[in-house]
C-alpha cells in the first residue's frame, strides 16, 4: 500500500518551524556567548551588545511594544543607579582615575541592555511558543552551551582552528601562557569564568532530563559528556556544580515530586554518559599521546583528589589562596561608597584578591555591592512568589541564580558577560509566562 507524500503546505509549515527554531538559537547563543571581536575599537566590538540592541529595536520600535513589566522597570532601574553609583564615587573620591574607572561604569550599563535584550528575545519567544516556550528555552540555552563546548574542544584538537580563533576574538595577552591547555571558546580568556559558564548548561541539563515532555534523552547525555569535557579544558569551579549542584537538583526534583525521580530518560542519559566516561578512560593514554596538554589539563583538574590520595588530607591550592585574600578596604568613605577604578582588570587586579564579594566593595563600596545583590534576590522574590507556575520551572530558576552568586565567591561573576544570560533568561521566560497566565485568570474571574 502507498503511502502519500504529506501535504504541501503542512511540509512548509514544518521548514518554517525549523528555521524559525533556529534562527531562535543563533539569536540566543549570540546574546550568550557573543565575542568581542579583535578590531582597532577593542571592548566596543562586542557582537552580544550589538545583538541585544537589535533585538530591543526590533522588539519595542518595529513592533511597537509600548507595555513593559514592572519587575523588569525595577530591575532596570537597579542597574542604572549602580553604574550611577560608579560614577560618582569616582568623580568625588576617585578623579585622579577616571579612565580605569570606565569598567566599573560600563558594566551595569552592558548588562542593562543585555538584560532588556533578553526580555525582549524572551517576550517575543513566550509570545509565539506559548506554554512551551519555558522548556524550549530551557533546551535552546542548553544547545547554545553544548555548542560552545563543541568549539573549545576543537580548539584544543586543532591547533589552526585555535589560532584562527585567537585571531578573530578580543583576548588578553595573559592568556597566552596556558593556552595549549585551557581554551577559551569565544570569551577570549580561558579559565573560572568559562568553567563556570559552562558548568550552568549541566543544571540545564538536569531540568530537561526530569521533565517528561522534553524527550532529549541521549542528545542530553551526550551534551553532558560535551560540557564535561569542555570544564577540564578551562577550570576546575565548574566542577562545583557537578559535585554539589547537580545531586542536590536531583534531591529537590524528588522532594517536590514526592517521589524518586528515575525515568527511563534519567536511565538513557546515565548510560550514555557512562559510556563517554568509560570510553575516555580506556583510550586516555592514546590521547594523550596525540594531545599532550590534555594530560596538563586532567592533572590540572585532579590535583587536589591526588593530594588527599597520597596524604590523606583535604588541601586544595585555589581554596588556601582564596583563604587568604578577605581583603577590605580600610578607609571607611571607601568602604562604603567604593572607588570605580579597584574594579580595573586587565588580568592582575589593583588589589591582591580574586573574590568577587571583596571586590565588588572595592569598586562599588558597600552600599553599591547591595544594589548587585539587590537585583538578584528580586528576581529569587519573583520566582518563589509566582503562581501557576511548575515547582520544578522555579527550581531551576533559582539553582541558577544561587550557583551564579555562590560562584562570585571566586571571581566577580554576577552580570558577568556569559553566565548573566544564562541564569536570568529562563527567570525572564517563566514570569513573562506567569504574567500572562495570571492575565488570563484575571480574566476568566471577571466574565
Amino acid at each position: 500500500m502507498s503511502v502519500s507524500a504529506p501535504p504541501l503546505a503542512t511540509r512548509h509549515r514544518h521548514t518554517n518551524h525549523a528555521t524559525t527554531f533556529v534562527g531562535e538559537f543563533l539569536v540566543l547563543f549570540m546574546l550568550i556567548f557573543g565575542p568581542v571581536l579583535n578590531t582597532p575599537i577593542g571592548f566596543f566590538a562586542d557582537t552580544s551588545f550589538f545583538t541585544a540592541i537589535i533585538i530591543i529595536f526590533y522588539y519595542f520600535i518595529i513592533k511597537r511594544t509600548n507595555t513593559i513589566s514592572q519587575y523588569i522597570v525595577l530591575l532596570s532601574l537597579i542597574l542604572l543607579f549602580i553604574s550611577a553609583f560608579a560614577i560618582l564615587n569616582t568623580i568625588f573620591l576617585d578623579s585622579n582615575n577616571t579612565i580605569e574607572a570606565i569598567r566599573a561604569i560600563s558594566r551595569p550599563i552592558r548588562a542593562l541592555v543585555i538584560f532588556l535584550g533578553l526580555y525582549s528575545f524572551a517576550a517575543s519567544f513566550a509570545e509565539r511558543h506559548g506554554y512551551k516556550a519555558f522548556d524550549l528555552g530551557i533546551s535552546l540555552a542548553f544547545y547554545a552551551v553544548v555548542l560552545h563546548a563543541l568549539i573549545m574542544i576543537f580548539e584544543f584538537v586543532w591547533p589552526a582552528f585555535r589560532e584562527f580563533m585567537a585571531s578573530i576574538v578580543l583576548s588578553t595577552t595573559l592568556i597566552k601562557s596556558y593556552l595549549s591547555y585551557r581554551m577559551p571558546g569565544l570569551a577570549g580568556a580561558g579559565g573560572a569564568q568559562v568553567s563556570m559558564a559552562q558548568s550552568l548548561g549541566l543544571i540545564l541539563a538536569c531540568h530537561m532530563i526530569v521533565k517528561p515532555n522534553i524527550r532529549h534523552g541521549l542528545i542530553v547525555g551526550l551534551g553532558f559528556f560535551l560540557i564535561i569535557i569542555s570544564l577540564v579544558l578551562s577550570g576546575r569551579s565548574g566542577f562545583v556544580i557537578l559535585l554539589i549542584f547537580i545531586p542536590l537538583s536531583f534531591v529537590f526534583y524528588s522532594i517536590s515530586e514526592k517521589r524518586m525521580i528515575l525515568g527511563p530518560t534519567i536511565v538513557k542519559t546515565a548510560i550514555l554518559f557512562s559510556v563517554a566516561i568509560v570510553l575516555s578512560a580506556l583510550f586516555y593514554d592514546s590521547l594523550v599521546d596525540k594531545f599532550p596538554s590534555l594530560e596538563t589539563a586532567v592533572l590540572r583538574t585532579t590535583d587536589t583528589w591526588h593530594g588527599y590520595q597520597r596524604t590523606g588530607q583535604f588541601n586544595d591550592l585555589t581554596l588556601n589562596a582564596l583563604a587568604q585574600m578577605f581583603i577590605i578596604p580600610q578607609n571607611f568613605l571607601h568602604l562604603l561608597f567604593g572607588k570605580a577604578s579597584y574594579l580595573q582588570n586587565n588580568g592582575i587586579h589593583i588589589i591582591p584578591t580574586d573574590i568577587g564579594y571583596f571586590l565588588i566593595i572595592w569598586g562599588y563600596g558597600f552600599l553599591g555591592s547591595l544594589l548587585h545583590y539587590l537585583f538578584y534576590f528580586i528576581l529569587i522574590y519573583n520566582v518563589i512568589g509566582s503562581s501557576f507556575i511548575d515547582r520544578r520551572d522555579k527550581l531551576i530558576c533559582i539553582l541558577l541564580l544561587g550557583a551564579v552568586l555562590l560562584f562570585n565567591a571566586k571571581e566577580i561573576v554576577v552580570f558577568s558577560k556569559m553566565s548573566f544570560p544564562i541564569s536570568v533568561f529562563p527567570v525572564i521566560i517563566l514570569l513573562f509566562r506567569q504574567h500572562i497566565e495570571s492575565t488570563v485568570m484575571a480574566a476568566l474571574i471577571k466574565k
